[in-house]
């Protein structure tokens, strides 16, 4: 079973992008269906769920970071939203979780993949509504550990674990 560990940003964030965007990624991409859009803090790839659910329970009452999207960028084939902790502690609190989660540190770019490139060792071009794009703060409640099913038409997800998050105080 291909898995991995996420955070999903709450529906104003995504509905605050999907508006920002709306018309403004270039044709030859193929926009990924925003309810699927997530910060995957580790890619497990075809792993067992229980090893993967107790890495899981590892990461539950850890600080949850203050997060927002902002700006936007590309790797060979991919566009993203950029994904910025507010601060020093809340980039610390984000790192802690992809460590936890078993992700590389070192490798690490927090983002949203929104859509994928059939020339997959081009870059793509970052549209200026993503460029420009600030969205609200947000706190996740929670990480989740995911199950991705590939399909002609993109991966469907199913969480299969929940790791609830410790929020700082305000």
């Amino acid at each position: 079973m291909r898995l991995f560990t996420a955070i999903w940003p709450p529906p104003r964030v995504v509905e605050e992008l999907s508006a920002a965007l709306a018309g403004a990624q270039p044709p030859a991409l193929r926009r990924l269906d925003p309810a699927g859009w997530h910060l995957t803090l580790c890619f497990h790839g075809e792993a067992d769920p229980d090893v993967e659910l107790r890495r899981l329970g590892r990461l539950a009452g850890l600080a949850a970071p203050r997060l927002r999207l902002a700006g936007g960028g590309a790797f060979p084939g991919v566009l993203y939203a950029a994904v910025v902790p507010a601060g020093p502690g809340d980039r610390e609190a984000l790192d802690a979780l992809v460590a936890a989660a078993g992700g590389e540190m070192g490798r690490f770019v927090p983002h949203l993949t929104l859509g994928r490139n059939r020339e997959r060792r081009r870059r793509p071009t970052v549209p200026v509504a993503l460029a420009d794009h600030r969205g609200s703060w947000w706190t996740p409640a929670e990480v989740t550990l995911v199950a991705s099913e590939p399909g002609s038409t993109g991966s469907r997800y199913q969480v299969t674990g929940r790791a609830p998050l410790r929020r700082a105080p305000p």
